[in-house]
């Protein structure tokens, strides 16, 4: 997307506001925001799991000659893992 520039002769004005809510006003802020929070984190542990289920699918099906362990890292001789990307 574009940057927005400011045409010549136009102003730019902004405005800050302080919330101040009643009690039951915060409660409800609270609880729209810990929604949305529960939301996110559930579509975050979501997307790790499906994630998680296709690299296991993807591992699942390569040889036995493959030079790649179950988490996707290739095996090295010696202690060290290199991931593979």
């Amino acid at each position: 997307m574009a940057k927005f520039e400011v045409p010549d002769g136009w102003g730019i004005q902004a405005f800050r506001f302080t919330l101040d809510p009643t009690e039951d006003q915060a409660r409800s802020l609270a609880r729209h925001f810990g929604a949305r929070r529960k939301a996110y984190n559930w579509t975050v542990a979501t997307l790790k799991a499906d994630i998680e289920a296709w690299v296991d699918a993807r591992f699942a099906g390569a040889k036995a000659t493959s030079n790649c362990d179950a988490t996707g890292r290739r095996k090295v001789k010696g202690n060290m893992d290199i991931e593979d990307h």
